[in-house]
């Protein structure tokens, strides 16, 4: 099998060749250069490319993100200045009346259904980065926003957007029907790749409505509210059997019997060290009734960082086994490699990946 055929017919619920890997999370300069033997200056020339050469010599099948070192000594993506404020840019009565101001869900809906065209030109754009490097990894990117959005804190500030929440819920109410017209619109543009097949039948999303202890949100605000425009949202990629994957921070614990109710199939990034355990959510069944789609299950802050490189083998053994037959697995992190993660532990995972045979 190559690449784009493994993954796929694990996504089908099929039985692949041997078990696939997601990766494209590996922002440490010291790692790359250490796994393709090259110096900074020269990764430094091409970064795009060399990072895209270490996820080829470690024999990932897809990435869903690529995360390129920002410097010499560097190991995130981003830094504090890409962190929302506190507060957020406007005063809270500015934000209450500028969502009141905001066009209503059907008028977005009108409006963005007229550049269908050109979004899914930009989709396809982002899917073809990569293969003028001819790698055979199959670039499925991940599609954050798609479904729904709760996070809008991100773009009002915690204060003014949990204020909202709890003084103006219609208010909140309609920024969720706004995402959902607009995470709908994103399942479509996803569809129509997936139809063209150049697009697997999987999709990498979700959002941290988590912290280590649990929604921040309460459920019964989230299933009033959120909910059905989260299902609204994924209803194109349920149709076609694209199945959406939620990346998922923190203790999602209270949050996963909506997120199953409203169409998700599967779980990326759950940290054991929240109580989020690969056994449990092996119980999990989809309403689809699909097997369970785990991408993971190995924690880079509570396995990679602590383990020696055998014990590291045992574990992605382990996962495997028990995956076999229960769930549709491939093989991810739950956030990207620091340089506190050995060296030797990265290479003895992808290794006994590659030896993972049905």
């Amino acid at each position: 099998m190559n690449n784009f055929e493994r993954l796929e017919a694990v996504f089908a619920g099929k039985i692949p060749d041997r078990l696939p890997s997601i990766g494209g999370w590996m922002p440490y300069l010291g790692h790359i250069t250490k796994l393709l033997s090259i110096s900074a200056d020269l990764f430094w020339t091409n970064p795009k490319y060399y990072s895209l050469m270490a996820y080829e010599k470690l024999g990932i099948d897809g990435l869903t993100s690529i995360l390129i070192p920002i410097n010499d000594d560097g190991y995130r993506s981003i830094d504090h200045n890409n962190y929302a404020k506190s507060h957020g840019a406007m005063e809270f009565e500015e934000f209450v009346q500028y969502i009141k101001d905001m066009p209503e869900p059907e008028k977005i809906e009108e409006t963005i259904e007229k550049d269908f065209d050109n979004e899914y030109e930009k989709l396809k754009t982002s899917i073809f980065e990569f293969d003028k490097f001819n790698t055979g990894i199959v670039n499925m990117p991940a599609q954050w926003g798609l479904g729904s959005y709760a996070m809008w804190y991100n773009e009002f500030g915690y204060e003014n957007y949990f204020m909202l929440i709890g003084l103006f819920p219609h208010l909140a109410q309609k920024l969720f029907e706004i995402s959902g017209v607009k995470g709908n619109f994103m399942s479509r543009l996803v569809v129509k790749a997936v139809k063209e097949e150049i697009y697997p039948h999987a999709v990498h999303m979700g959002e941290d409505l988590c912290t280590q202890r649990g929604s921040m949100i309460s459920i019964e605000f989230l299933e009033k509210y959120y909910a059905p425009t989260l299902k609204h949202g994924l209803a194109p990629l349920n149709e076609v059997g694209c199945r959406p994957i939620w990346h998922s921070d923190g203790d999602i614990r209270q949050i996963i019997p909506m997120l199953m109710d409203s169409g998700i199939e599967g779980f990326q990034g759950f940290q054991s060290e929240c109580g989020i355990l690969l056994d449990d959510i092996l119980k999990i069944r989809p309403k689809s009734g699909n097997k369970i789609l785990i991408m993971g299950a190995i924690s880079v802050t509570s396995d990679l960082i602590n383990m020696k490189p055998e014990e590291v083998k045992k574990k992605i053994r382990a996962d495997f086994e028990k995956c076999k037959n229960v769930a549709d697995f491939v093989q991810f992190t739950s956030s990207s490699f620091g340089p506190d993660i050995p060296f030797e532990n990265i290479s003895a995972m992808y290794e006994e990946v590659a030896s993972c045979i049905y």
